[in-house]
């Protein structure tokens, strides 16, 4: 699957959609550094799947996202697509059928991510598969980013085995290897947590079953005590029924009575609402007399206050007449001043301005001269300036020369010092060199002390983890046997439970058996309970004693009629024994053998065997025995249970008989309880030992702990001391190469002095010469500064006459601009004068018409103030006789209150009656309601539709004293599970299911294990012969770089092939063999292209893109570099990116990349081939 195309809108500094076609053979991509070359690189392992940040040189993903730049705003999303060509079928099966493969990756600013493959939403792991051991992915060895290509050599061993593996196609296993042991640790811990369940779920059979048992009696009882407590309630609720249509009548009539009280307390307060409103209209009447004697008294006070303002206006008004009669006398004599001093000014300006037309001309003059004068002082100067810039530079050179010297003198005084301090410097280096010698070997011998403590822990700590797994498996297999003890004992316990149980209740007795037992009024045992026969008898006995097995021993005789009658009472039959003396034994028949011979009981036991088995023989077979007469009361029987008595009836076939069985089980439930004892001994002592290799397994966990932390512990310590060795060993480097430096200097410190002094010498010359220069100059340069002070002191003269003249000129130009400004200023003064003279007749005008308006408004409110005083005194009067009215009325109000009162009170006395009664009313009705909704809720039966027949006092006690027992009963059966029938069988159902899932888990596990040892096989066999492979190719291929030399891989561990780390040891030409980490960055680099190239010939990937990797190389190395390329295009597809003109050189396709926009990258594609094509004609032609 080679590249087809790349397609990049938003990814980094790509912020426009840029294709990049990729062709067959070499691809080069270059472009000045910063311009975005590597982010095509990055933009293909983020596409490829790449999860870590940091791998494409950022802090968080969303750095690969466009953030914007000076010109262009940040992006949201970044989208990458690369189309594969899959026309060779070279890709999964799964994608094999489609011409191309299209990978999409879109990442929103938000955290959201997108992947497609063909435009179809797929998931990562998707991608990651599509690549998987094809040596092209994020990781894989067919992209080497830029400066990574020397951690190649660098890199851990272990890291290293990675390419190894790549190339040999174990990718996939050893994916697939993590994926089957993430799934055994799930099922392991699946089967745990699947034992707990059934082991508990075991447990919970046998408690189900009697808790179902107890449900069918505890159903029986609770339906009994709800036909009573239903006859009880129904008639508490038919008593509450009827006490509640008394009180019903009641309540109605005292309602009727305060109803009647009601409206006579209505029509009361329809009269006191009158009076109110009667009231409140007189109340108006006084509040309106009251309102208009104030609103008259504020007229009053505003007239009163009008006057007193129009007699303070007039008297103002007096005062500004004389006032205005002043500033009109003061205006007309300063309007006199501004005239005269006018025509003052007008004389004063034509003067000044005939002696200004005189001062011009003579300045004209004064300039003429002033022009010859300075020309000549220029040609003087300029003369005078010559000379001294001469001077000047000789006199540089002169303090140059000798800044020069001193600066020699100085230079060579440092030298001097300098050499001093060298010899100083290489002495003291000397003694540092001897000291770090001294140092360093005893840090190579600590160094080798501590590698053999290592050494020694890392062997303590491989014995212990091998101790460790043995008792883990011990523990395990400790564990397992408990588990298999502890299955089995609660199998046994489960079967004793149940037999005790059957036992318990006389499961399989007769029922007068049955009730004579439960009864208590004999002993707890029959005559099987007392009979120790041998497990192959049992069937012969039970078959010969039938239901007397089952026979209940008495010794009180007088008690059988009791019994009997007990018996008679309940319509059930029972057999009694009473161990009486038989007669004398029978002749057995010929080969019969007397059955109680064959067993073994002792005592009461022995009495009932006689008793009971008296003239019972045991025969092989009957045939022989049917022509024989047998004496009366024999009883031959075989050990199969088939019988044949003396009378000669025969009964034989599947035991049928009442008793049939009853022995066995008597002798499993004694066996069951011995083995429940000796099972639990058993899985005691199995805790015991399991308990122990838990404590062994701790301690031993608990040193190997101890150990590896000390091991941890001594390599940090060897590495520490690693690094102290380096140190010592790149100090004692230093001062090697101090010492080389500090003599080098040395010699350059000789030659330097001799220098020095031969410059001195040539600078003491030069300053002699330029001594005579500088006395002749400044002979010259005395004469023209005579000459220049000369016609200086006539062009000062000629200055101060002009200015002299120039000064005058200002002096008249400015007392005529002042006599202008002030001639313009008499004249403002003047119109302004003339304005306020208008303005003084208007105010005055004014004034008058205010002060007769003022006299009219003030005569106007004397008058209006008569008349407001007589409306005062007419309402006064009228407010008294408005309040006497209002008082009548209230007095009326209170009388009808009164009324009301005593109406209120009797009404509130009915209204507690009706309060009361409707309580009653209410309690009753809840106590009805409670009753009616308990009995629906508890037992769904409504009171009001469910007939109870009546019963007396009597009755009622009969059968609340029934209800009590039944409830005793209830309450003495405790606890009952009425679900327990149904979960019991859900409970069984769940066992069978759980065990098969645990087979199934089981199963999965050893599937699982076979499968990582398949895994482990193959991973051994490919990685095996991939690494030969390569190495014999590395072998080939460096020498070919290098020109010479050797080179190999070597494995850290060969026993262990799955975890063994790949070593690089190189032997460039000319030099000894040396590690990898010794050699300079251009040999680790061209070391690094080797192992890939190596890995290339090996297992071709279908493109392989190297980012700057000809960096560290020089131009032969390079040259060696771009034909191992050529050679290798031509299986793979190349994309380098570079920066050397040999490497560009190899390409076919050329991608530029600039930045025209700062901050966003642009391509520009050359096809290299079709210049080559052109050039090669036009040199043809």
């Amino acid at each position: 699957m080679k590249i087809k195309r790349l397609e990049i809108v938003g990814f980094k500094s790509f912020v426009d959609k840029v294709v990049l076609d990729f062709q067959q053979g070499v691809t080069g991509v270059v472009g000045p550094n910063g311009c975005g070359k590597s982010n095509i690189v990055d933009a293909i392992r983020w596409v490829m799947g790449e999860q870590n940040a940091r791998h494409l040189r950022g802090r968080a993903m969303e750095d690969v996202i466009f953030g914007g730049s000076e010109n262009r705003k940040p992006l949201g999303m970044a989208e990458v697509s690369m189309v594969f060509d899959n026309s060779a079928g070279l890709s999964p099966p799964a994608y094999r059928d489609y011409a191309e493969i299209m990978v999409t990756r879109r990442l929103y600013r938000n955290g959201d991510s997108e992947y497609q493959l063909n435009k179809t939403p797929c998931r990562l792991l998707d991608i990651t598969e599509l690549f998987m051991d094809t040596g092209a992915g994020a990781r894989a060895y067919s992209i080497i980013e830029q400066g990574k290509v020397g951690m190649l050599v660098s890199a851990k061993p272990e890291e290293r085995r990675a390419l190894i593996e790549e190339a040999a196609g174990v990718t996939k296993y050893k994916a697939r290897k993590k994926t089957a042991l993430r799934k055994m640790d799930a099922t392991r811990q699946n089967l745990v947590r699947l034992g707990d369940v059934i082991s508990e779920v075991r447990r919970t059979l046998g408690s189900l079953k009697r808790q179902a048992q107890r449900a069918e009696k505890f159903r029986e009882y609770r339906a009994e005590a709800k036909r009573i407590e239903l006859c009880l309630v129904g008639n508490r609720y038919r008593v509450l029924k009827e006490a509640l249509s008394a009180v019903d009548g009641e309540t109605t009539e005292c309602a009727r009575q305060l109803e009647q009280l009601e409206l006579q307390l209505a029509e009361s307060e329809l009269q006191i609402e009158k009076q109110q409103c009667v009231l409140l209209e007189a109340e108006e009447c006084v509040a309106q007399s009251q309102q208009q004697i104030y609103h008259l008294g504020a007229e009053i006070q505003r007239v009163e206050s009008e006057k007193m303002l129009a007699q303070k206006q007039l008297d103002s008004l007096s005062g500004l007449d004389e006032q205005l009669d002043a500033e009109r006398v003061d205006a007309e004599q300063r309007l006199n001043d501004l005239e005269r001093e006018e025509r003052e000014l007008s004389q004063l300006n034509a003067e000044l301005n005939r002696s200004l037309i005189e001062a011009e001309r003579q300045d004209i003059t004064h300039k003429d001269r002033l022009q010859v004068e300075e020309r000549c002082e220029a040609d003087a100067d300029r003369r005078l300036n010559v000379d001294r810039r001469q001077l000047l530079d000789l006199l540089n050179e002169a303090s140059r020369l000798a800044n020069r010297r001193e600066e020699i003198s100085r230079r060579l005084q440092e030298e001097e010092a300098r050499q001093i301090k060298n010899q100083e410097e290489l002495a003291a280096l000397a003694d540092q060199q001897r000291a770090g010698q001294k140092k360093l070997a005893e840090l190579e011998q600590t160094w080798r002390q501590q590698q053999m403590d290592r050494d020694a822990l890392q062997a303590q700590s491989d014995q212990m983890a091998k101790e460790k797994g043995l008792l883990r498996t011990k523990q395990a297999d400790a564990v397992n046997h408990e588990r298999e003890l502890q299955q089995s004992l609660e199998r046994q316990r489960s079967r004793l439970e149940s037999l005790q149980e059957l036992e318990q209740n006389f499961d399989g007795y007769a029922e007068g058996v049955r009730l004579l037992l439960a009864d208590g009024s004999v002993p707890r045992k029959v005559v099987a309970d007392v009979l120790q026969v041998p497990p192959q008898y049992e069937r012969a006995v039970e078959m010969a004693l039938a239901d007397r097995l089952q026979a209940i021993p008495i010794e009180n005789v007088s008690q059988v009629q009791q019994l009997f009658g007990q018996l008679r009472e309940r319509r059930a039959r029972a057999t009694l024994f009473f161990g009486r003396t038989t007669h004398d034994p029978l002749a057995a028949a010929q080969g019969a053998t007397p059955l109680e011979s064959l067993l073994s009981c002792q005592g009461e036991g022995a009495n009932v065997a006689r008793s009971l088995l008296a003239g019972v023989f045991l025969v092989e077979r009957l045939e022989p025995y049917l022509g024989q007469p047998l004496a009366a009361g024999t009883l031959l029987v075989t050990a199969d249970g088939d019988c044949l008595t003396w009378r000669g009836d025969m009964a034989g076939g599947a035991p049928v008989a009442t008793g049939a069985g009853l022995l066995s089980k008597k002798r499993e439930l004694k066996d069951l309880s011995a083995g429940v004892e000796q099972a639990e001994g058993v899985l005691a002592a199995s805790v015991r030992q399991r308990q122990e290799l838990d404590l062994r397994l701790q301690q031993t966990e608990e040193e190997a702990r101890r150990a590896v932390d000390e091991l941890h512990r001594q390599e940090l310590l060897l590495l520490e001391q690693s690094k102290d060795l380096d140190r010592s060993r790149d100090n004692l480097q230093r001062i090697e190469d101090r010492m080389t430096l500090v003599r080098f200097e040395a010699d350059q410190l000789n030659e330097g002095q001799e220098l020095l002094r031969a410059e001195q010498d040539e600078r003491s010359r030069g300053s002699e010469m330029t001594d005579r220069q500088r006395s002749d100059l400044e002979q010259r340069i005395a004469t023209a500064e005579a000459e220049l002070a000369s016609t200086r002191d006539r062009l000062q003269s000629q200055r101060a006459a002009l200015t002299a003249v120039r000064v005058e000129m200002a002096g008249l130009k400015e007392r005529r601009e002042g006599g202008r400004s002030a001639l313009l200023r008499v004249q403002r003064s003047r119109e302004e004068i003339q304005g306020r003279l208008v303005s003084l007749q208007t105010r005055r005008a004014t004034g008058n018409a205010e002060k007769l308006r003022l006299q009219s408004d003030f005569d106007r409110l004397g008058v209006e103030q008569g008349l407001l005083l007589d409306r005062h005194q007419e309402q006064q009067a009228a407010d008294v006789a408005v309040r006497e009215q209002a008082e009548g009325v209230r007095k009326k109000l209170d009388v009808v209150r009164d009324e009301q009162r005593q109406i209120r009170s009797r009404t509130e006395d009915r209204r507690k009656d009706l309060s009361r009664l409707q309580l009653r009313q209410r309690e009753l009705s809840v106590d009805a309601e409670h009753m009616r909704q308990t009995v629906d809720e508890r037992y769904r039966v409504d009171l009001d539709e469910h007939m109870v027949p009546e019963a007396d006092s009597v009755e009622l006690e009969r059968q609340q004293a029934q209800l009590q027992r039944l409830t005793q009963r209830i309450a003495a059966l405790g606890e009952v599970n009425l679900t327990a029938i149904d979960e019991y069988k859900e409970q069984e159902e769940r066992y069978d299911f759980l065990t098969r899932q645990r087979d199934d888990l089981q199963q999965s596990l050893d599937d699982l294990q076979k499968a990582i040892n398949k895994i482990n096989r193959t991973t051994r066999r490919r990685f095996q012969e991939t690494f030969t492979l390569v190495n014999e190719k590395f072998k080939e291929v460096f020498p070919r770089l290098f020109r010479g030399g050797q080179a190999e891989l070597k494995l850290t561990e060969e026993d262990d092939l799955l975890q063994t780390g790949v070593e690089i040891v190189v032997q460039p030409p000319g030099k000894r063999l040396q590690n990898v980490t010794l050699l300079s960055g251009g040999e680790k680099a061209l070391t690094a292209v080797a192992l890939i190239f190596s890995l290339f010939l090996i297992k071709p990937t279908p493109f392989c893109v190297l980012d700057e990797v000809d960096a560290p190389l020089d131009d032969a190395n390079i040259e060696r570099f771009a034909e191992m390329v050529r050679d290798m295009s031509a299986s793979s597809q190349f994309i380098l990116i570079t920066h050397s003109k040999r490497t560009m050189a190899n390409a076919e396709v050329m991608y530029g990349v600039t930045m025209e926009d700062p901050g966003a990258s642009k391509i520009v594609s050359v096809r290299m081939n079709d210049y080559r094509s052109d050039n090669a004609d036009s040199a043809a032609v």
